[in-house]
């Protein structure tokens, strides 16, 4: 079910911003302002509401703006379909998909639209981003700790062509924080939900594989929020999973053999945090088939190679009986 906050605009817009959101109401709020407060006015918001119970209907349609589309799913369809739908129902021939519980500094979509305008061979244009906790603070040394990380802190700006090493190894590029042209993204099919948890990570790999380019603004646009309610921090073995799907779909696609190494390393990770996992749920022989996959892809990681050891060493464990007779 569609419904328009009000009469839409004719002619389509340059710039989509999609919001996927479920049951978030009171941080979606302040997503949508800032968003209309940008100093680029150009654009359409879609919010794809994802069956939500808090009211995010009223609180969308309170907006009363021309530029606002709202999208209600029957049913919840799940955080990666419901993006690949609000993606879909986009029209502008840039798009961008900010977290419902995110904000952007004023200046955003001004300053990655530039780029894209005057560089046809650039897939997306990205910038540095704040960290902030529940309540929307700052968090300037973790905000540093992760421009390290991810590898932004000492990224030249400007154009990077190809982006390969951006986006599988150093996972630079944030959704909330990077404007992609949308008909390359669904050319190239960049957009699975298959991809679950880790769609994110999917999404940048394949238009990089494709051979675009990205640009790197490297001002902090964007406030991206770390809490307890994030997906990444409850699923976590959901994550590991559709990482697994991930890596096996990327893998026959890369062809630099410094990064088919690092898919191989990503995958076995995600193996040996499966076994983990099992084992943690008594399930022995499952794990050891987990840690062998793990091994067998990357032999010199140490992290399956002790997952092995622990859970054969349960299985082997002599009983009371075994031990009264020795």
């Amino acid at each position: 079910m569609e419904l328009a906050v009000s009469s839409l605009c004719a002619a389509p817009v340059p710039v989509s911003v999609c919001i996927p959101t479920y049951n978030r109401a009171h941080y979606l709020q302040g997503a949508i302002e800032s968003v209309l407060t940008q100093t680029y006015h150009e654009f359409e918001i879609i919010v794809s509401d994802n069956a939500s119970t808090d009211g995010t209907e009223a609180l969308v349609r309170s907006f009363r703006d021309l530029r606002i589309r709202y999208l209600r799913n029957e049913r919840n369809v799940g955080g990666p379909a419901n993006w690949v739908r609000a993606v879909s129902a986009a029209s502008g021939t840039y798009c961008v998909i900010i977290g419902d519980d995110d904000r952007w500094e004023p200046t955003f979509l001004e300053r990655l639209t530039a780029p894209l305008d005057q560089h046809p061979d650039v897939d997306v244009a990205f910038s540095d981003h704040w960290i902030v906790d529940a309540d929307g603070r700052v968090q300037a040394g973790v905000s540093d700790a992760y421009s390290t990380a991810y590898g932004r802190a000492t990224l030249p700006p400007g154009k990077h062509c190809p982006f390969v090493d951006l986006a599988i190894r150093m996972q630079a590029l944030l959704t909330t924080a990077a404007l992609i042209r949308r008909e390359r993204m669904l050319a190239v099919g960049a957009l699975d939900a298959r991809a679950g948890l880790v769609l994110d990570y999917y999404l940048f790999a394949q238009l990089a594989l494709a051979g675009g380019g990205a640009f790197y603004v490297p001002e902090r646009l964007a406030h991206y929020r770390v809490h307890a309610q994030g997906a990444s921090a409850t699923q976590q073995a959901r994550l590991w999973q559709d990482m697994e799907w991930v890596c096996a779909e990327l893998i026959g696609s890369v062809p630099s053999p410094r990064h088919v190494k690092e898919i191989r390393r990503r995958w076995a990770g995600a193996l040996a945090s499966k076994g983990s996992s099992l084992l943690r749920d008594g399930r022995r022989w499952q794990a050891v088939g987990a840690f062998g996959e793990s091994i067998r892809l990357s032999p010199v990681a140490l992290r399956p190679w002790l997952g092995l050891a622990a859970a054969l060493r349960l299985g082997f464990r002599p009983t009371l009986r075994q031990r009264a007779a020795g």
